[in-house]
């Protein structure tokens, strides 16, 4: 194989190879399969993990409490899985490169994730368990969304959408092309993201936001957990919308570390160093941060377990 090839991963017979500026690293398949999958199994398996252990934190006064709390939790697991499988998939295609065809296609990989979060999530709080039995209680009580999601990572995930719709605006101007950019020494370089990308990627991040703001209000609106005190019912609330948005957000941060990194790489190749170093730096930036408030443990305060009385009493129908 050529040394003068692009960077990217390239298959050869028996083996895949990674091929960089000035070297090329060459592995058996069985040893890339697992150096790709041993990690990605660990992060998975860690992260589930850690949220089985948040929810046994939660004390369950009663039956009825546990199957809440085994509930959200379900739906937490499931959509989280799904969030991350398509991380790992997105990462393993931009290492891939040249082999997934269209480029829009890896750009929207992280909407993708946080689609299979949100749908997970909205599917748990639409088959919520319902009040069995001959008498059935119902607490009324008038919940806004404000009164539930934490108001800091709301702010994030509208502070990343924002910058990363600034960003494909200011791009879309700088392009030469739908996807170039002109070089006095290079000619017209490709993978830049103008229009080409920058279109699907701002409907995507737009559609993304607007879902994920349905699925706070069904988690909002859900019925409320009988039987048990209303700030524990509470605190389920807003374990759910706490994972909703540190998820979301997650997915923001990597369209936007992607989509500044992906500019990056074209001005080096342009031989515009300042404004690529600057580019990829932020870009690392970007990813940093937001994988720093996905995972950092939050701090809160335990829910108070004693049973609520009753506020009404509906007979069966």
């Amino acid at each position: 194989m050529n040394n003068k090839q692009e960077a990217g991963m390239w298959i050869v017979d028996g083996g895949v190879c990674l091929n960089g500026s000035s070297s090329m690293l060459c592995a058996s398949w069985p040893m890339a399969t697992v150096a790709f999958l041993a990690p990605a199994c660990l992060l998975l398996g860690v992260t589930l993990g850690l949220l089985v252990l948040d929810s046994r934190r939660t004390a369950t006064p009663s039956r009825v409490a546990a199957r809440a709390n085994r509930h959200a939790t379900l739906a937490s697991l499931t959509g989280v899985a799904a969030l991350l499988v398509v991380v790992l998939a997105s990462a393993l295609a931009g290492l891939v490169g040249p082999l997934v065809g269209d480029g829009r296609t890896l750009a929207l990989m992280p909407a993708f994730a946080g689609t299979g979060l949100l749908i997970a999530e909205a599917v748990g709080q639409v088959t919520w368990p319902r009040p069995t039995g001959a008498i059935r209680e119902a607490v009324l009580q008038r919940r806004r969304v404000l009164d539930v999601v934490p108001p800091f990572y709301r702010r994030l995930i509208r502070s990343w959408a924002a910058f990363h719709l600034l960003s494909l605006a200011a791009f879309a101007v700088l392009a030469d092309g739908p996807r170039t950019l002109d070089s006095p020494l290079f000619g017209s370089l490709g993978g830049y993201p103008g229009i080409y990308y920058g279109v699907p990627m701002a409907v995507g991040t737009l559609a993304l936001v607007g879902s994920c703001e349905l699925v706070l209000r069904l988690i909002t609106w859900r019925p409320a957990v009988v039987g048990v005190n209303p700030e524990w019912d509470h605190h389920l609330r807003q374990r759910s919308a706490r994972h909703v948005l540190r998820g979301v957000q997650f997915v923001l941060a990597m369209s936007v570390a992607g989509t500044l990194g992906a500019a990056g790489a074209v001005y080096l190749r342009a031989a515009s160093q300042v404004a690529g170093v600057g580019l990829l730096v932020a870009s690392v930036a970007a990813l940093v941060v937001g994988a720093a408030l996905t995972f950092l443990p939050a701090r809160r305060r335990a829910p108070a377990v004693s049973a609520a009385a009753p506020i009404e009493s509906l007979a069966a129908s």
